[in-house]
C-alpha cells in the first residue's frame, strides 16, 4: 500500500468549564483538537503519580473519543516547579508534556526543548504561550517537517493577533493554529486565514501543504 501525504486535516477548538459529551461526540472525527478546560487546567505531577487526582485520565478518556490528537491547555506544578504547559495525547495515551520555554511570567519556571507529536500521519509541532514569538523554535519546528505548528495559551498583547500569525505562518511556511486570550485563528502557511473568531465550539478544514518543502525543491531541481 502507498503512504499518501496527508493534504487536509479537520481541526477543532473546544473552551469549556468541563467537557460536555455532546460536544465530544462533534469532535470525534477530528484530526486534531485543541481543548481548554477549566476544570483539567491544574495538573500538579505528584497528585496525579499517587493517585489522588485524576486529570491526566481524565484528558486520556477524552482522547480516546477522538479520532486523532488532542492538545490540552495546562498548569503544571512539578514538585514545587510551575509552568505554562500543553498535555499532547492521542487514543488514551499520554504522548508529551510540553513546556513554555521563555519565562514570560514570574510564577512560572521556564522550560527548554520543543516538542512534536505524531497521530494519523500528521507531524504537529507544538509551542506554549508566547513561545510562538520564537523566531528560533518556529524556524526549528518548520525545518524539522511538522506540517502543523499547534499554540495554546498565548497572551500576545501589543499585537494584531490575527495579523501576526498569519504573517508567521507565511514566513516560516507552516500551517499554525492558535488558540489564545479566547481568539482562535488557523493559518495556512500562505498567511491565509481560514479562522479567526472567539466561538468556543468550531471545528475547521486545514490544508497541510508546506510552502518551504516547495521551495527546496525548486531550488534543488534548479
Amino acid at each position: 500500500m502507498i503512504n499518501r501525504m496527508r493534504k487536509e486535516i479537520v481541526l477543532g477548538f473546544y473552551t469549556c468549564e468541563e467537557a460536555e459529551q455532546s460536544y465530544l461526540d462533534k469532535l470525534s472525527g477530528c484530526d486534531a483538537v485543541l481543548f481548554s478546560v477549566k476544570n483539567l487546567s491544574q495538573v500538579k505531577i505528584k497528585n496525579e503519580l499517587n493517585g489522588s487526582s485524576d486529570c491526566l485520565l481524565k484528558m486520556g478518556l477524552i482522547s480516546k473519543k477522538i479520532k486523532g490528537a488532542c492538545f490540552f491547555s495546562v498548569y503544571t506544578d512539578t514538585f514545587g516547579i510551575y509552568r505554562s504547559s500543553i498535555a499532547c495525547f492521542t487514543q488514551g495515551k499520554l504522548l508529551a508534556l510540553a513546556d513554555m520555554n521563555g519565562s514570560y511570567l514570574k510564577e512560572f519556571s521556564p522550560s527548554f526543548g520543543l516538542k512534536s507529536v505524531k497521530s494519523c500521519g500528521v507531524k504537529y509541532g507544538v509551542l506554549v504561550g508566547s513561545d510562538i514569538l520564537d523566531t528560533a523554535a518556529l524556524h526549528a519546528l518548520s525545518v524539522t517537517e511538522n506540517d502543523v505548528i499547534i499554540n495554546l495559551s498565548a497572551a500576545i498583547l501589543g499585537f494584531d493577533n490575527e495579523k501576526l500569525v498569519s504573517t508567521l505562518a507565511y514566513l516560516y511556511g507552516t500551517p499554525i493554529a492558535f488558540c489564545g486570550n479566547a481568539l482562535k485563528i488557523v493559518c495556512t502557511s500562505l498567511g491565509e486565514v481560514i479562522y479567526s473568531g472567539k466561538d468556543n465550539f468550531t471545528i475547521q478544514k486545514l490544508p497541510i501543504k508546506k510552502r518551504y518543502r516547495e521551495i527546496k525543491t525548486k531550488v534543488l531541481r534548479s
